[in-house]
């Protein structure tokens, strides 16, 4: 698995929104239908689907609070829990903001 660094945009009314994605693999083949959950600080954020290409996102909405700098900090984890045909697997990437 792999995660894609984010970059969150400020908005008028002071709300940070961003997409978190990760490309979930097996042997260099796409790994398609499968969730990914997406956390930080040991808060998840959101949860996604894997597409044909192996791709799971999401878009976020935070304020300016403790996951805001959790993420700034820290970044956020991209997690798929495994099945039976897949061990579990995660990756970190970096947010901007």
């Amino acid at each position: 698995m792999t995660a894609s660094p984010a970059q969150l945009v400020k908005s008028k009314g002071g709300t940070y929104t961003g997409t978190l994605r990760a490309t979930l693999s097996a042997y260099g083949a796409p790994v398609a239908g499968r969730t990914v959950s997406f956390a930080t600080g040991g808060t998840e954020l959101c949860s996604g689907a894997t597409d044909s290409a192996g791709v799971a996102s999401c878009g976020i909405a935070v304020k300016a609070t403790a996951i805001y700098r959790s993420l700034v900090k820290s970044g956020y984890t991209a997690g798929f829990n495994g099945d039976s045909q897949y061990l579990a697997s995660s990756a970190n990437a970096s947010v901007s903001g």
